[in-house]
């Protein structure tokens, strides 16, 4: 009770510390009244009503990810979810976008439609986080919603696994990723949004991104066929947790001489240098 009238007290104080435009709330507002409707609190829930009806792409996020998971007092509802991540989307926020493209994967509060999931994933991308550069490429690599085209998927996992990644991609949420295993047609749930903050969803997506990648330098598709590009990649994978990389690495290791191991690792490392591991 403390702990939910605190960040309600804390939101209210933001909000008039930053009296101006609703729009221009500042961030420790919308993220103090997030975690207090997250932890029930009905009024910090208002509050943030009345900032996302007034173009706070952020509280619209907010917004949306309370309705998708049904916490604190926001049911459950995939219609009203999409309805805000769609605002913050069209505030151009990436985490709406993003999020966006994640119903539309799914068909949740929006019939499927992969050509759109794949559109907003697009609009998302590029732009300092993992995932949703991971996703395109998965599309890419299976032919959903875009051509298949190999050759932009790995472009696509290389940018997820080489950019400097914003770890603060939503205020309270952040986003599973899958292993990094190309799924088949049946196969709908794919996208999830259900972690809390703190947790390390931008690696999975670079450590899926690393996977496939080693992935399409082991079979030569999208890139040259190259054993110590896919050794690389797959270590890397590896490092972020992905058990399928480490498997693979042992069974390359077999496959390659000792010089081609330890130029694999010496590319691993400067990716690492580059950006390296939360």
């Amino acid at each position: 009770m403390h702990n939910k009238l605190f960040a309600t007290l804390l939101g209210t104080f933001f909000l008039l510390w930053g009296a101006g435009a609703l729009a221009g709330t500042p961030v420790p507002a919308v993220t103090a009244l997030e975690t207090a409707a997250y932890n029930g609190d009905a009024q910090a829930l208002i509050r943030l009503l009345v900032l996302g009806q007034n173009h706070n792409a952020q509280a619209d996020t907010a917004l949306g990810t309370l309705y998708y998971l049904g916490a604190g007092p926001a049911h459950r509802n995939y219609a009203a979810a999409f309805k805000w991540f769609h605002r913050a989307a069209q505030l151009n926020d990436p985490r709406g976008a993003f999020c966006v493209a994640v119903l539309y994967g799914n068909g949740q509060g929006i019939k499927q439609n992969m050509a759109e999931a794949a559109k907003w994933f697009a609009r998302a991308a590029g732009r300092g986080d993992a995932q949703p550069d991971f996703y395109l490429g998965l599309l890419y690599e299976n032919g959903q919603g875009v051509p298949r085209d190999y050759a932009m998927a790995a472009r696509w996992y290389q940018k997820a696994a080489t950019e400097a990644h914003n770890a603060g991609f939503s205020p309270r949420f952040i986003y599973d990723a899958t292993e990094g295993v190309p799924f088949d047609n049946a196969q709908v749930m794919w996208f999830h949004i259900s972690k809390p903050i703190g947790e390390a969803g931008a690696e999975e997506g670079r450590a899926g991104a690393e996977y496939n990648l080693g992935l399409m330098y082991l079979t030569g598709k999208g890139v040259a066929r190259n054993r110590v590009g896919a050794y690389q990649w797959f270590s890397l994978a590896a490092a972020g947790g992905n058990h399928l990389a480490a498997d693979n690495m042992k069974i390359l290791a077999r496959q390659m001489s000792t010089r081609e191991i330890v130029q694999a690792q010496a590319q691993a490392r400067l990716v690492t240098a580059k950006v390296p591991r939360s």
